[in-house]
């Protein structure tokens, strides 16, 4: 059994950034928390890719240069139209959209680069809580950790374990949405692209 006083499960923005913040008030925290994921980098990512003003400053704070070194299309305005109406949205920019998977990519590589050890393609099997710890069964072996951060989205197996082993309430059934992903060329004079 590997000991460590916190592991992240999952290696995406939430997960990454939690560890960059760790390491950035505290250096030493290199050697004492471990990232795992269960896949590895660049994987797909059915997500979108908007960076907005908040996350932007939040990397700007973890020493990130702007503009990113990677593909990036700023977006000023953007206008949502449903049944005859409509509201718009400015900044400058409102958000920047990244290819999710080379996002994900290049923050893993930083992340690496500054000393946070990410374990790839270790998927996370159980998950228990004792009164001194967290003990986590992967495809790699057993860890205990004095605390456990799930960054595994809000389907991830760090909620599914946790919602099991508490008592069950009588609520509505939780629905969950699924997205579907289709890429296609953008055509510049289609009125979803139209200025106004």
């Amino acid at each position: 059994m590997k000991h460590v006083d916190l592991l992240i499960i999952g290696a995406g923005p939430a997960g990454l950034s939690t560890g960059l913040h760790l390491l950035k008030i505290n250096p030493d925290w290199a050697s004492s928390m471990l990232v795992i994921e269960k896949a590895t980098h660049p994987r797909d990512k059915l997500c979108g890719g908007g960076l907005t003003p908040l996350g932007v400053d939040t990397l700007k704070k973890l020493d990130f240069s702007f503009p990113l070194p990677l593909p990036q299309v700023p977006v000023h305005s953007a206008k949502f139209v449903y049944k005859g109406c409509s509201f718009q949205i400015k900044g400058s920019p409102r958000f920047i959209v990244f290819n999710r998977i080379e996002f994900d990519h290049y923050l893993v590589q930083t992340a690496r680069e500054r000393g946070v050890r990410i374990h790839e393609n270790e998927a996370v099997q159980t998950i228990e809580v004792s009164h001194d710890g967290v003990t986590v069964t992967t495809t790699r072996g057993i860890y205990h950790a004095k605390a456990v951060v799930g960054a595994d989205g809000a389907t991830g197996i760090t909620r599914r374990m946790l919602r099991r082993n508490q008592p069950q309430k009588k609520t509505t059934p939780a629905r969950v949405a699924r997205s579907l992903e289709v890429r296609i060329p953008a055509i510049p004079k289609s009125i979803l692209f139209s200025k106004g």
